[in-house]
């Protein structure tokens, strides 16, 4: 799951059980059908395909069902008992849709998921974006033969700044809009 999502610019974090199942330990709280953990904000969860499921995962599911929830490549067809011996149903199921691995990435453009689009796809653009008190958006090419030619549209507008790591400098970058991004894409070709 991660390789797809990182081949396709889509953010994610690796958020275990044990967080689920006690957000507020971990400054978490679910707002406006997302899940917030320690500022960071999560549109969906993506549980990987596998036979069997954590009791606290379904009931995590289960009781947030605004909150979209993805089985990729399958749902898990056992669900194990808790400590006390608690048994889950399976309608907890009913809270997540299945989708294949390779329509992941579509999927979560047509729903709004992802943030940041490039154009034409490159798989080699990796992106991390954060925000403390700016936003703050880090492109990597991984490849060594190939470089990047196209647009890159981010969900904010402002002033840009590049750094260029070979000169140990920052590059401020005039204009407004997609010509600031338009500029960004000259420069890291």
């Amino acid at each position: 799951i991660g390789r797809e999502l990182i081949e396709n610019q889509i953010e994610f974090d690796v958020v275990p059980v044990d967080v689920l199942n006690n957000l507020s330990m971990w400054n978490g709280k679910m707002e406006n059908g997302k899940m917030i953990i320690n500022g960071v904000t999560f549109d969906a969860l993506l549980i990987p395909g596998s036979e069997y499921a954590p009791y606290e995962l379904a009931e995590f599911v289960k009781n947030n069902r605004h909150f979209p929830v993805y089985f990729v490549d399958g749902a898990p067809a056992v669900t194990f008992k808790n400590a006390a011996g608690a048994e889950m149903d399976e309608s907890w199921l009913d809270n997540g849709e299945v989708i294949d691995l390779y329509d992941l990435a579509e999927v979560l453009n047509a729903k709004g998921t992802t943030k940041i689009h490039i154009e034409p796809a490159f798989s080699h653009l990796s992106v991390y974006h954060y925000n403390k008190d700016r936003q703050i958006v880090m492109l990597f090419n991984e490849s060594a033969e190939e470089s990047f030619q196209g647009t890159v549209e981010l969900p904010f507008c402002g002033a840009v700044a590049v750094y260029d790591g070979y000169a140990d400098e920052y590059l401020n970058i005039a204009g407004d809009g997609k010509e600031e991004l338009k500029e960004i894409v000259r420069l890291m070709e």
